[in-house]
């Protein structure tokens, strides 16, 4: 019962009314503090300042909509934050606004995005759907004729044996 409170107090996604959104870190532009791998947890804020490291959209252009998760440089929410990624050597150049950013870190689960993108493969998708498939086939009776030989006593459902 705790962790489903926990989920719902702090841990619920935006796209259930929650506060927080889940990103899986892809590149090196954020080494040392982010890897590839990495599954962040962002949270929704007020504000924003330099020094933050947050997620945004880009908001325009032939990459508009691509998520991205950098530190705010400079800038300011008006005329739009200078964002740069700690490993990189130039800034962004895209200027978000607040309303282009998803949240500010808030949690780094280290290589944990590995697992979530490898559950979220099709194979395993694939493979997890052919087992409740399976499971149901066994446990709902369907596929078996009727007058079958019963597992248990080898006979079949049809009344019983004449006597010779």
């Amino acid at each position: 019962m705790l962790p489903l409170v926990a989920w719902v107090l702090w841990f619920r996604p935006e796209f259930v009314g929650g506060r927080v959104d889940y990103i899986i870190v892809g590149g090196r532009s954020m080494l040392p503090a982010l890897h590839g791998g990495d599954l962040v947890v962002v949270q929704r804020e007020r504000t924003y300042r330099v020094g933050d490291v947050v997620a945004y959209h880009i908001p325009d252009g032939i990459f508009r909509g691509r998520r991205i998760i950098h530190r705010i440089v400079g800038g300011d929410g008006g005329h739009g934050f200078v964002m740069r990624g700690d490993n990189n050597a130039e800034n962004d150049l895209w200027n978000p606004r607040p309303a282009d950013i998803d949240g500010k870190l808030w949690l780094r689960l280290p290589a944990a995005g590995l697992v979530v993108a490898f559950a979220r493969s099709p194979a395993v998708l694939a493979a997890v759907a052919g087992g409740f498939v399976f499971a149901f086939v066994m446990t709902s009776g369907v596929g078996q004729r009727r007058g079958a030989l019963s597992p248990t006593t080898g006979l079949g459902e049809g009344p019983p044996p004449k006597d010779p």
